[in-house]
């Protein structure tokens, strides 16, 4: 059963300079992937600078031949539009309930940040528009 091309917007903490790679993760343990099967995934960087209302409104605006092409059957294209905000996080053992637990401690900067805290990982999030054939999946079209 087809239900035609379905285009979204996702926010995806990525590390800098493995966009491709951190989306293509993410992707794997979402729903429609699940669902549809579209394992493959291409995914272009249309800019890696600070997603603000202009560019977010010239993103929309512009004829971006990557998404509007037909989309091939279980693919998912992902543009990058831009990083909204920057978070570090690091793990950290805390007190809770009268134990020792490991947490993920988290902070989030605006613009990128010169120095990080020792023993953390950078992240951008940044937002995808993805577009992809929102069909059920068929086992029995592949044999």
């Amino acid at each position: 059963m087809h239900y035609g091309i379905t285009r979204e917007n996702h926010d995806v903490l990525s590390r800098p300079g493995y966009y491709t790679e951190d989306f293509r993760a993410y992707w794997q343990s979402q729903t429609p992937c699940e669902r549809d099967g579209c394992s493959s995934v291409s995914v272009e960087t249309w800019s890696d600078k600070k997603l603000t209302q202009t560019r977010w409104k010239r993103f929309s605006k512009a004829k971006n031949p990557f998404l509007d092409e037909s989309t091939p059957s279980y693919t998912c294209h992902a543009v990058m539009a831009g990083v909204l905000g920057w978070v570090v996080t690091r793990k950290v053992r805390k007190v809770v309930d009268h134990h020792i637990q490991e947490v993920l401690e988290r902070k989030s900067y605006k613009s990128r940040p010169k120095h990080i805290v020792k023993g953390g990982t950078l992240f951008a999030e940044c937002r995808y528009v993805c577009s992809y054939d929102a069909r059920e999946y068929d086992p029995l079209e592949h044999c």
